[in-house]
């Protein structure tokens, strides 16, 4: 597999990520606002920031990736 193929499934798997913590900032927003029990507030909003945090790093890998196939091909 080369550098190309790797960042073209490292950025499906980023987006991905990155649509569904949207969805889950959106269940936690709804959550505040239906006011849910604390623990059922705080396990979504764990939820939401472990997502953030996988986003962030498969962006990190998305753009290292893609540098090094720009290096390597031109």
């Amino acid at each position: 597999m080369d550098l190309g193929q790797t960042w073209f499934i490292i950025n499906i798997f980023f987006v991905a990520a990155l649509v569904t913590t949207l969805f889950f900032q959106r269940s936690y927003v709804e959550g505040i606002y239906k006011q849910l029990p604390r623990e059922e507030l705080v396990r979504l909003k764990r939820r939401r920031d472990l997502l953030r945090i996988a986003a962030i790093i498969l962006f990190l890998a998305m753009a290292i990736t893609f540098l090094a196939d720009m290096r390597v091909n031109g």
